[in-house]
């Protein structure tokens, strides 16, 4: 896992660094989180990339994906699986 400075993240925030591992192969990215990004509470990021000076807002989750620098992800949305050349999914929760 690699974390930049000027990180801000609210109570209960959850940043995962490990790959996936199938048959002995790790898979996807590795977990990290760029300069001066802001992790609201509740939070999630797990095997992603989160690009310099983005927010993350609150109670929202980040699985298997990239996130370009500059970009704000909503408060109470999934993120899976976006890539560069793939849309991925984003999906609003209720929790």
């Amino acid at each position: 896992m690699t974390l930049g400075d000027g990180i801000g993240y609210g109570p209960r925030v959850l940043v995962h660094g490990g790959r996936q591992v199938i048959n002995g192969v790790a898979n996807g990215p590795e977990t990290s989180v760029g300069d001066k990004v802001g992790l609201g509470p509740d939070a999630l990021i797990y095997s992603a990339v989160i690009g310099e000076k983005s927010a993350i807002g609150q109670k929202s989750a980040v699985f298997n994906s990239t996130i370009p620098p500059r970009t704000h992800v909503r408060s109470r949305v999934i993120v899976v699986d976006k890539r560069p050349g793939n849309d991925g999914m984003i999906l609003p929760v209720e929790w």
